[in-house]
């Protein structure tokens, strides 16, 4: 059994912010630095809920050694690659204290054949990190992890939602797992899809769906590219509420009734666009902003939505055609819709801003 080592080197003692780490592909394997929360053994011996001591660290010797040789995996398509653990310490300011630390600054080292390190192997997408060492808190519940190999870097931002990503995949294999994202994404988004649906019936025509779509799809497209390459950002705290705010914005034009030139509405609609595309990129926060090949993720995911709005427009805008043929039944439950999305919204506003 490899024994835990207590570190007081100063190199070590802010070695890695908490929840994040650095695995770098060296000439004998993989080594991994991260720091983990303490709260995620909790079958431990420990003198405090949510802190360790030194001491605390070397009676749990045995069992930080399995947790942590369990739950951070390498693995290739041919097999599992389980690390060996060179260092465990407490990650605190002064490594020769006494004081308590929540994080321990873990050093793991993957053993890899020289034939699995080459550069066909490593950037073929066969490898895949895979993690469950996640915190009891809400901010141990997320990790940040930068792979290093060949001067190619990648981001992985794993969650116990997503604990697992696969090490530079092919293109292909990115546009198609972001396309499954997007999708995913306007799909169970109800404040994107409440606001097509609001635009499309303020008028039942399929050449004005077709106009007004296409300007919000260009729009959040261009926003949601620059934010996710880091060439512009607005705070979530701003950016959600302000989306609620277009949805109310449309429902009142529909009911006031307010007639306006084609060319005027597409700008309108335009400038909402770019304001949900920000809300795109924030509600993913970094996960698409990867190092490695990072158009690709932007492609996929814009073409994830566009997919996605096709099927709403599709199922709604059938459901309009038909309850047009009523023009009694069609204003009246056009009129009920627009006071619908107008108490949602307002909702949405008042909690989106608290």
């Amino acid at each position: 059994m490899l024994s835990l080592c207590l570190v007081s080197h100063e190199i070590f003692a802010h070695i890695s912010p908490p929840q994040k780490g650095s695995l770098n592909f060296a000439n004998d394997g993989a080594y991994l630095t991260i720091s983990l929360p303490v709260s995620l053994f909790p079958d431990s011996e420990k003198s405090h809920k949510s802190e360790w001591s030194d001491r605390d660290l070397t009676k749990n010797n045995q069992l930080v050694t399995n947790k942590i040789k369990s739950c951070l995996q390498l693995n290739t398509r041919e097999r599992e690659v389980f690390g060996n653990i060179n260092m465990v310490s407490l990650n605190k300011s002064d490594p020769a204290s006494d004081q308590y630390a929540s994080q321990a600054f873990a050093l793991i080292h993957y053993p890899l054949e020289a034939n699995e390190l080459t550069e066909n192997n490593l950037f073929s997408g066969q490898y895949q990190f895979k993690m469950n060492c996640f915190g009891e808190a809400d901010h141990e519940k997320l990790f940040n992890i930068t792979v290093l190999a060949h001067s190619e870097q990648q981001a992985l931002i794993l969650s116990a939602e997503h604990p697992s990503e696969n090490l530079f995949p092919s293109a292909i294999q990115v546009i198609w797992d972001y396309i499954q994202i997007g999708f995913t994404h306007i799909t169970e988004g109800y404040d994107h899809i409440l606001f097509i649906v609001t635009l499309m019936i303020s008028a039942f025509s399929i050449r004005r769906w077709l106009l007004i779509l296409t300007s919000f799809s260009l729009a959040h497209a261009i926003t949601f590219s620059l934010a996710t390459l880091g060439y512009t950002y607005v705070s979530p705290s701003i950016v959600e509420p302000s989306i609620a705010v277009t949805i109310l914005l449309v429902a009142v034009m529909n009911l006031t009734k307010k007639e306006m030139p084609l060319t005027y509405e597409l700008l309108i609609v335009f400038g909402f666009g770019l304001i949900h595309g920000l809300g795109f990129s924030s509600a993913l926060g970094t996960s698409v902003q990867n190092f490695h090949m990072s158009l690709y993720p932007i492609l996929g995911f814009n073409l994830g939505v566009e997919l996605g709005q096709i099927l709403i427009v599709s199922i709604f805008g059938s459901a309009f055609l038909i309850l047009g043929s009523s023009r009694h039944v069609k204003n009246r439950v056009v009129r009920l819709m627009n006071y619908f999305v107008i108490l949602i919204s307002l909702y949405w506003i008042f909690t989106r801003l608290g």
